[in-house]
Formats: C-alpha cells, sequence, structure tokens
C-alpha cells in the first residue's frame, strides 16, 4: 500500500473504444442468435431473479496494493434455451465494486448497473439438480463512486462512465415445482481502465468482483 494515494492516483479509459465495438459485436450477434432460436425454443424460456454477496478489488497498477471489499448485488435475467446443452443469457443487475485499505481504514465504494451476457453449459443429470458452467461478456455503467475515510468524498468525476469485462463462473438449479432456486459463483475481471483523472492518466486502475448469488428460475413454457 506505500504507492496508493485517492488523492491524486486514481483512475481513464485505455483502448476502450475498441474494446466496446468488440463487445457490441459480441451482443449483437448473441441476439441474432437468439431471435433466430426463437422459432425453434421458444417453449424452452425462463426468467428469474438472483441476489447476494459480491467481493471486489482493484487491479492494474493497484493489484495487492488493497483489500476485498464486502458489498452486495441484485438482479433480474431472461434466458433462452438454444439446445439440450446450452442457454444464451440476458442478465442486468446492480452491483457495488470498489476496494478498501485496511491500513488506512479507507474504502472506494463503486456502483453499477450492468449487462451481463453469458453463454451457459448445462448438464442434464437424472436428478433435481441441473450443474451450469458459463462464460460471456459484461459492461458496465458507473451510477456512482465515493471514498470513504470518516467522511464520503465524491470520486464519479475522476472515473470513467463505463467498464467492461469477461466473465465466468458455476452454478446449479435445484428442480422445485415449476421452477428452480439457483446458487451461483462468478468472477467478473474488468478489462477498462477506469481511472479517468486526466491528472494520472497513465495510472491503470481495473475492478475484480467475485459475487456469490441465490436466486429463483421461473419456467415459461417447455
Amino acid at each position: 500500500m506505500s504507492d496508493y494515494n485517492p488523492s491524486h492516483n486514481l483512475w481513464s479509459l485505455n483502448g476502450g473504444v475498441v474494446m466496446l465495438k468488440r463487445l457490441g459485436v459480441f451482443a449483437a450477434a448473441a441476439v441474432l442468435v437468439c431471435l433466430l432460436a426463437v422459432p425453434a425454443a421458444a417453449q424452452n424460456t425462463s426468467a428469474g431473479i438472483q441476489a447476494g454477496a459480491s467481493l471486489a478489488n482493484l487491479g492494474g497498477d493497484l493489484s495487492g496494493d488493497l483489500d476485498s471489499n464486502l458489498g452486495f448485488g441484485v438482479g433480474a435475467f431472461f434466458a433462452l434455451d438454444l439446445s439440450e446443452y446450452f442457454r444464451l443469457q440476458f442478465q442486468g443487475q446492480y452491483v457495488q465494486k470498489g476496494a478498501k485499505d485496511s491500513d488506512f481504514d479507507e474504502k472506494i465504494n463503486m456502483h453499477y448497473i450492468e449487462l451481463l451476457i453469458p453463454l451457459t453449459l448445462t448438464i442434464p443429470m437424472d436428478s433435481p439438480i441441473e450443474p451450469r458452467l458459463y462464460a460471456g461478456p459484461a459492461i458496465g455503467l458507473n451510477m456512482r463512486c465515493n471514498f470513504a475515510n470518516g467522511q464520503s468524498v465524491d470520486c464519479k468525476d475522476i472515473t470513467s462512465s463505463i467498464d467492461y469485462g469477461i466473465f465466468f463462473g458455476a452454478g446449479t438449479d435445484y428442480m422445485v415445482g415449476s421452477g428452480a432456486i439457483m446458487l451461483d459463483v462468478w468472477y467478473n475481471k474488468g478489462l477498462a481502465n477506469v481511472n479517468d483523472d486526466t491528472d494520472s492518466d497513465t495510472f491503470s486502475v481495473k475492478t475484480q468482483t467475485w459475487q456469490f448469488m441465490a436466486g429463483y428460475r421461473f419456467f415459461l413454457g417447455g
């Protein structure tokens, strides 16, 4: 933590336009696949809600300098089964990111609205349990940022508005009635430099977030 100084050394998008274009192409392709699959899989859709804890830290040039910050996330999703084994899901969520410095009793609290588009591998089993593996892109809108050290100091003007990255995880559905109880854990690795401080625009700051979620899936047809 010897190099960490939140008063002048946090936060710019580096190559952000290129990556956002790539994510946009991926999202458009995912939507196209979804639309093409609808006639064949219109009866195999589901929707649900999830909530749980987030364990966030910051990497880049801050890697190893800070401690993880405990927060929470909550969201909803719509999913389309493309086949017996593959599912495409569109998920929106509110999630808390950031980090803390235990040595100085400081926290960096970052609040995002995110869109996640995981492609899921489902593993059918002869039991009520259905394991899942998934990965996909994530893009988030920075809603609020503040430093907390006895008092709250706004930091949104030195953080970029957009964060993006990739995430991967695993979960399971436990069939109950006409739906399923969901348990999930995933890791979201930020690829954007969220440092937007013009006084230190070469200083890299990237989000790193674990999420531990529970929820319920409603089967809409099938």
